[in-house]
């Protein structure tokens, strides 16, 4: 009966929830060693970070009146997010979009609003090998530049900077117009 109930799903919820394989965890290794290669994590913020995992987890889910200062400008918070959020966002990004049909071709230009440290593009490049090797374009635009420069920087850490993927960082405040070339 159960396996009658998994063959009924339809073929998109199957494809988006399947286990993600072996070769994801292997990647993702990759990607930590690539963000301590790009943006190293000082000595005494790594002692630091279980309380400064805590305390942004407080800050983006309960108390985001602290959102106003930005927590990049805070070294030890940066670090939080970078090692702690970074990869778990990239895991569950990857784990979805091999499930996805995208239409990507050699010269496809994405647009990634709210870009952050770049998540998107780096679990793109994680998730689909069969996209490596072709140019891609993305716009990356956030309020804040300096998470998406330790995203580019940790990108070109992990896909060589040979890379046919070409990042654009666009700093915008939110409620400006975007006007991209």
């Amino acid at each position: 009966m159960r396996n009658l109930e998994r063959s009924r799903k339809p073929d998109l919820e199957r494809n988006l929830l399947a286990r993600p394989g072996p070769e994801l965890s292997a990647v993702l290794d990759t990607v930590l060693a690539a963000l301590a290669k790009a943006v190293p994590i000082p000595a005494g913020h790594r002692k630091d970070l279980p309380p400064a995992v805590r305390e942004l987890s407080r800050i983006l889910t309960f108390d985001r009146s602290e959102l106003s200062r930005s927590y990049w400008s805070a070294p030890r918070l940066a670090a939080a997010y970078l090692y702690f959020f970074l990869p778990w966002n990239i895991f569950r990004l990857a784990w979805l979009l091999p499930g996805l049909d995208l239409p990507l071709r050699e010269g496809s230009r994405i647009l990634d609003l709210g870009s952050g440290p770049l998540t998107l593009p780096i679990a793109l490049w994680c998730a689909r090998p069969n996209l490596r090797q072709t140019p891609l374009s993305f716009d990356c635009v956030d309020v804040a530049a300096k998470p998406m420069q330790y995203g580019r920087s940790v990108f070109y850490a992990l896909a060589g900077e040979d890379s046919p993927w070409r990042m654009t960082l666009v700093r915008t405040p939110g409620e400006k117009d975007l006007r991209l070339a």
